[in-house]
């Protein structure tokens, strides 16, 4: 799905419901598919990679640490050890992807390892080495507006800006932590005031009230928000969204 030029995506393949994959998969441009790290396994990728080819979806490698969900604090994993991950769980995807048919179009790093990346050096260049390193690099999904983001375009990579639907921000621009009672945005009618804020004005509104500035291609939602199926379901129904073309 385009809302106008901004491309949805997903984070998929994580534990919901078949039925519900399918469901969001119709409704985004992009789907951010778990590799077995913090989530997903051999069923659950292919399962979404097939709704990717029938749908039209881009699709992308969504690598995460094992143990609670992907959530444990990053900022000490060695470089090793995080291109030793990024290594095992893109190679694993990239059979899925061979058996299906189908290119990888983006990697976007899942949990606290996508927040890592903004305020650690030395994760933030080993990612960039290991998709630099590809035979063909694929696309980069990365915090709008952080730090990495300018890294990613530095490095010559695809870099596609993302800003979220249904997470709330500080006004550094930072996501709220999910420990923060806050953190998390599930009224339809809120999701979609946010959705058409970014998509007229490039803006972002923080949790204090506060306006920012948002230079986004491309808008996440979680496939475990509650209310994102009624959101696609407004937006179909306000005809603000179409299916996504070519990039």
């Amino acid at each position: 799905m385009e809302t106008d030029s901004l491309i949805l995506n997903c984070d998929l393949g994580e534990g919901e419901e078949p039925e519900d994959t399918e469901l969001l998969m119709r409704c985004i441009g992009a789907a951010n598919i778990a590799c077995g790290g913090h989530a997903g396994d051999a069923d659950s990728i292919h399962r979404c990679l097939e709704l990717c080819r029938r749908f039209g979806v881009r699709p992308g490698a969504h690598p995460g640490l094992a143990g609670n969900f992907g959530r444990s604090a990053a900022d000490d994993l060695s470089p090793a050890v995080f291109r030793k991950l990024l290594e095992e769980q893109l190679g694993s995807f990239d059979i899925h992807l061979a058996e299906a048919g189908l290119e990888l179009h983006h990697v976007k790093l899942h949990g606290s390892l996508y927040h890592a990346v903004e305020t650690n050096d030395r994760l933030a260049e080993t990612c960039l080495d290991v998709l630099r390193e590809r035979a063909k690099q694929p696309a980069v999904f990365c915090l709008a507006g952080g730090s990495f983001a300018g890294r990613a375009r530095a490095a010559g990579l695809d870099t596609w800006e993302e800003a979220f639907a249904d997470r709330a921000y500080a006004d550094d621009g930072t996501l709220l932590p999910r420990s923060h009672p806050e953190a998390l945005i599930t009224d339809p009618y809120l999701l979609l005031a946010r959705v058409e804020l970014l998509i007229k004005k490039g803006e972002i509104i923080t949790q204090s009230g506060a306006f920012l500035p948002c230079s986004a291609r491309t808008l996440c939602v979680h496939s475990d928000t509650p209310g994102i199926l009624e959101l696609f379901r407004i937006l179909d129904s306000n005809r603000t969204a179409g299916r996504g073309g070519e990039d």
